[in-house]
């Protein structure tokens, strides 16, 4: 095949070949960006704002559709609550900002001690629920001292003792 105007086919293909990269580089951009904003508003629909672990829904709704990594049926699985320690004190005495100076604190400590197989989660209040897919082991024991220990460490401007945690496993 022959074309008369070749040349002007071939002048006007450079701008189109420019068009389609723009084209495809804003629509990618926005894809990009609305992924983005759907990826931060699903974690923020599973996340505690303050504490930055999961929270009471999500925890229900593991727990309720089952959704834990368990092999087998005859695997089990180790639950822990912790609870501060005189926390409606911290609210009451020194304020709520306080109070969630602690619990952000708390949060962070926890987040050092999540694993693959670990699923924290603020149930309410003060209250956390650790769940150890992993089962009952002298480990699990260790990492709530360590928690434990960890917390009573950490040093607060607005208060002379060190915040304790209370719990069960």
């Amino acid at each position: 095949n022959h074309y008369t105007n070749y040349d002007v086919i071939l002048s006007l293909e450079i701008p189109c070949i420019i068009g389609i990269v723009v084209v495809h580089y804003i629509m990618t951009a926005f894809y990009l960006d609305h992924y983005r904003v759907t990826q931060k508003l699903k974690l923020s629909m599973v996340t505690d704002p303050l504490t930055m672990v999961y929270n009471r829904h999500l925890l229900e709704k593991i727990i309720s559709e089952n959704s834990l990594k368990i092999q087998s049926p005859g695997e089990q699985i180790a639950l822990a609550m912790l609870d501060i320690d005189d926390f409606k004190k911290i609210n009451d005495e020194l304020g709520n900002d306080k109070g969630d100076d602690v619990l952000r604190t708390l949060g962070s400590v926890l987040q050092g001690f999540i694993d693959e197989d670990t699923i924290i989660g603020r149930y309410g209040g003060d209250a956390f629920v650790i769940v150890f897919e992993s089962g009952i082991r002298e480990e699990n024991l260790e990492a709530l001292n360590q928690i434990r220990k960890e917390l009573s460490k950490k040093k607060y401007s607005f208060t002379k003792e060190s915040v304790t945690l209370s719990g069960g496993y």
